[in-house]
């Protein structure tokens, strides 16, 4: 043992025999030093660092460090695994976040240092470059653009769960209704506060809901569409069709509001408009217009074909695309029928005979159940028109004024003063079949044998003038007779 304070100079022991100030020292056994707090310093004199262990004297805690301005490594297999810096730093130097790193707990911590930086924010604000923490109300302010990327490709129809979808929003109130919770507001930076747009689900039962869309108008926001559960949408105006729009003071022309408008994509476009007038509905001058605002045609189709045109002349054109009349029909519709009926009677002034050989057809353009006023009605006679042309025999008319004329009134009809004519039963019983004209009417009931099961029987009684014609001249050919027979007997 050495009892002496300081020693200098060779110090020998049995184990070792030379120990000098310069040499080392091997220690086969275990060191034990006592000397108050700082029981052991050692000093590089040449850098001038200088490494203490420090037993505090309050409390009895240990310092383990460098007392100079210098590093202080703690290695393993002669490598520095962890530095502590004269500044404060910390480093574990060897760091790559998956094999090598700080533990904690065991779990090896694979975040990196920029991740880890990140963590100092504010909850329920964003900062640039710093990660998202809500507040204790689960808010977040400040959120800049959101981009959201899958792979999957499921299709969102049906039944499927909603945390199947790539952004889902959940009202946790189970009534109908409209919640905050389920809507998107969008605003500019004002002062008020106020939401410019809102787009919101709308509670409408367990299984049903409604998508609402509300922009701002003056210092409050306001419902201007809605999409329905059905498909239907309807524009300012209450759900009572598929589509339903309600005018608006904002687009008006003249009387009337604009509640569709239709353009082409051509830098002079065609326009075509849909428009009610703002009036009230109990004047009957308040009419819907349906307008073409540039100057072209207006045409009607199926199929992809024109079947009516109104063009800029106010023309009416159906069947044809080129009206030379206010109202210009081309075409007929051929009806058939009694196939096996009596519907064809040849009659002479000696014979009747009754064809049951049908059916009959015939061609009517158009068709109408009250009369007609005009100042003339011209009927097309050319010759080049006409084929199976044949001289009528001047018998023909013998039966026909056989016919009775009756006065009567149409069933339904208001009209006081009555009408005069024929029965066209009574036209097809004498053999003048070709004088009328059928028309398919299904509440035409077959009462009487000569009635036609339904169809509507006509006259046409244009074809009667050439009737009596025919009798006109066979009187007058019989005249003549006469005054040639009276003019040989007096000679």
């Amino acid at each position: 043992s050495l009892s002496a304070t300081n020693r200098t100079g060779t110090l020998q022991t049995a184990a070792q025999p030379n120990i000098t100030s310069t040499g080392n020292l091997t220690l086969p056994g275990s060191l034990t030093i006592t000397n108050g707090s700082s029981p052991f310093t050692c000093t590089n004199t040449t850098l001038s660092s200088t490494v203490v262990c420090t037993i505090q004297n309050s409390g009895g805690a240990i310092d383990i460090g460098s007392s100079t301005s210098h590093q202080v490594a703690i290695k393993t297999a002669n490598t520095r695994r962890l530095t502590l810096y004269a500044f404060g730093n910390v480093d574990v130097v060897a760091h790559n976040g998956s094999t090598v790193g700080l533990k904690l707990g065991g779990t090896l911590v694979t975040a990196t240092a920029a991740d880890l930086n990140g963590i100092s924010v504010t909850p329920g604000t964003v900062s640039a470059s710093k990660p998202v923490v809500i507040d204790s109300s689960k808010n977040v302010t400040g959120l800049g653009r959101l981009n959201l990327t899958s792979s999957d490709a499921t299709v969102m129809t049906g039944t499927t769960n909603a945390s199947s979808f790539g952004l889902n929003i959940l009202s946790t109130v189970a009534t109908n209704g409209q919640y905050n919770i389920c809507a998107i507001g969008f605003r500019n930076a004002v002062a008020d506060g106020v939401a410019h747009s809102v787009i919101l689900c709308e509670r409408k039962s367990s299984t049903t809901a409604y998508l609402v869309f509300l922009n701002q108008g003056a210092s409050n926001i306001s419902e201007c569409m809605r999409i329905l559960s059905t498909g239907g949408c309807c524009v300012n105006a209450a759900p009572i069709a598929q589509l339903s729009v309600g005018g608006s003071a904002s687009y008006v022309d003249g009387s009337y509001q604009r509640l569709l408008d239709l353009q082409s994509n051509n830098v002079s476009p065609i326009e075509f408009t849909v428009e009610v007038n703002s009036g009230a509905n109990t004047t009957t001058t308040n009419t819907t217009f349906l307008v073409n605002i540039t100057n072209i045609d207006l045409r009607f189709g199926v199929n992809n074909n024109t079947k009516m045109i109104l063009d800029t002349n106010g023309r009416l054109g159906i069947g044809t695309t080129s009206p030379e009349k206010f109202l210009h029909v081309n075409g007929t519709v051929s009806n058939t029928f009694n196939v096996g009926g009596c519907l064809y009677s040849q009659t002479t002034s000696t014979a009747s005979t009754f064809s049951q050989l049908g059916p009959v057809t015939v061609s009517v353009s158009a068709m109408f159940s009250g009369p007609i006023e005009c100042l003339s009605i011209y009927c097309t006679s050319d010759r080049r028109a006409k084929e199976n042309i044949e001289r009528l025999d001047e018998s023909y008319c013998d039966n026909f004024f056989k016919a009775d004329v009756y006065m009567y009134n149409y069933i339904g009809s208001k009209e006081t003063i009555p009408k005069i004519g024929f029965i066209a039963q009574d036209i097809s019983k004498l053999g003048y079949m070709n004088l009328l004209t059928l028309t398919p009417n299904d509440n035409m009931k077959k009462v009487n044998d000569d009635d036609v099961e339904g169809a509507q029987m006509n006259i046409d009684y244009n074809k009667i003038t050439a009737i009596n014609f025919l009798m006109i001249k066979k009187l007058m050919r019989q005249i003549e007779e006469l005054e040639s027979e009276v003019n040989r007997l007096t000679i």
